[in-house]
């Protein structure tokens, strides 16, 4: 490390943590005399920095992505920094393979996730990202054994074939912890469980995901022929709660789950 008129250069710099390990290179503007706050960044001058690395885990970027609950694979990112903090400009790429992602508004988890996502000038491009959600019985034995029993005389699948989810689109970095989502979800015999568990299904999916402070969530969920069970608690007083955003973003939902006779 070098700190010379309020820059501080390094290079060859080795960062191991407990998932994963990172290397870099760059300078910073930061006065590091500071004052009673401490080394304080200075917002108007040059920063140059590249950071790379693999790690299992991005816990350090789900904090600031509400829909995320956590996410874990076997990820390469790389990232390049310039402009000035105060006007930050952001280029790099991360690989994921053999990912598992928690979502909030999913009750079960996706896996499989892999692809490639590029970032030019502060926009992350999904240039191409997979993934598929494990098949699930739906219902309980009684439930298990109709399904069974209405494939084996129709001669149809019982919905636990492969599944496959696909995501595309794009996300404006500019305001890096508060990013703008404009991305697309598609998906064929994807499982699906909603946060309370009132509804199970197996289907296909279309989903749009777009905004920053407040994200619509839109599209339509079409279960397959006998895959959609429906919980009701009719025995339960208690009124509905909507779930607080914090300090995040607010997920407003509109899905469409068209019912057809015999589904």
């Amino acid at each position: 490390l070098q700190y010379e008129g309020k820059r501080l250069s390094f290079a060859d710099l080795a960062l191991q943590t407990e998932a994963g390990a990172y290397s870099g290179s760059g300078l910073i503007p930061v006065d590091l005399r500071g004052g009673p706050q401490g080394p304080q960044l200075v917002l108007d001058q040059p920063v140059d920095m590249a950071l790379a690395g693999t790690t299992a885990q991005l816990d350090f970027l789900t904090p600031y992505f509400n829909i995320i609950d956590s996410l874990n694979g076997e990820f390469d990112l790389e990232l390049v920094l310039s402009g000035t903090f105060a006007q930050l400009i952001r280029n790099g790429s991360l690989s994921v393979g053999n990912g598992k992602a928690e979502i909030l508004a999913m009750e079960n988890s996706v896996m499989g996730i892999s692809g490639r996502l590029a970032l030019e000038d502060n926009i992350l491009t999904v240039e191409n990202l997979t993934a598929y959600t494990p098949q699930e019985q739906i219902g309980g034995i009684l439930e298990q054994l109709r399904q069974k029993m209405t494939a084996s005389l129709t001669g149809t699948s019982t919905g636990q074939g492969h599944s496959h989810l696909a995501v595309s689109g794009t996300m404006d970095m500019g305001q890096f912890f508060r990013p703008y989502y404009d991305l697309q979800l598609v998906g064929e015999h994807i499982y699906f469980a909603a946060p309370l568990n009132e509804i199970e299904a197996i289907g296909t999916a279309h989903f749009e995901i777009v905004g920053r402070d407040t994200i619509n969530i839109s599209g339509e969920f079409v279960p397959d022929p006998g895959q959609l069970m429906i919980h009701l608690d009719l025995s339960s007083q208690e009124e509905p709660t909507v779930g607080e955003s914090g300090s995040g973003p607010l997920l407003v939902y509109n899905v469409r789950v068209p019912f057809y006779a015999g589904a």
